[in-house]
């Protein structure tokens, strides 16, 4: 059931959430191995000789072995830290292992969202238990929001951009 509000004032788009493990190497890490004592294959991964060069500082980028989450289509923030947090918690004597065998130089819990709709931004706020998670792997906590407002179309079928 439909109101008068609902007719002039849709309902907000929601934002696409989704999280990354990452793992970072100064060195040209064995991928196979890492991925063979956690268990689990990442969605990208790179040795540090096949990365690039820093501009910034004249140094190569490090190696890394990332691990990207489901995304969500939601204003819910909780719920990608629940999904990250219930894949450490099953991996964490794994990942564990992973720390103290390869040394990565960094760690990266980074939660995402893209922003399809001007002002429509989620709250996230991060539970106590993602913040452990972090803590327990000694790993950086970051939230990269953008936009991506997608092109809307009017019921003339002309973007709202104008043309």
């Amino acid at each position: 059931m439909h109101s008068e509000y609902d007719i002039c004032f849709p309902p907000p788009f929601p934002p696409t959430i989704w999280g990354e493990l990452c793992l970072c190497f100064d060195t040209d890490f064995p991928m196979d191995e890492v991925s063979s004592v956690i268990g689990v294959q990442p969605t990208e991964a790179g040795r540090r000789k096949e990365c690039r060069w820093n501009a910034y500082d004249g140094t190569q980028n490090p190696g890394y072995w990332t691990l990207v989450f489901d995304k969500t289509a939601t204003f819910d923030g909780d719920t990608v830290q629940q999904t990250m947090h219930s894949f450490v918690a099953e991996y964490e004597r794994a990942l564990h292992q992973v720390l103290e065998q390869f040394q990565p130089c960094t760690v990266f819990l980074t939660i995402y969202v893209a922003v399809h709709q001007d002002g429509e931004y989620p709250s996230i706020r991060l539970k106590p238990y993602f913040l452990q998670d972090a803590c327990r792997l000694n790993a950086s906590v970051d939230i990269v929001v953008d936009n991506d407002y997608a092109v809307r179309e009017t019921s003339t079928g002309k973007d709202m951009a104008g043309a």
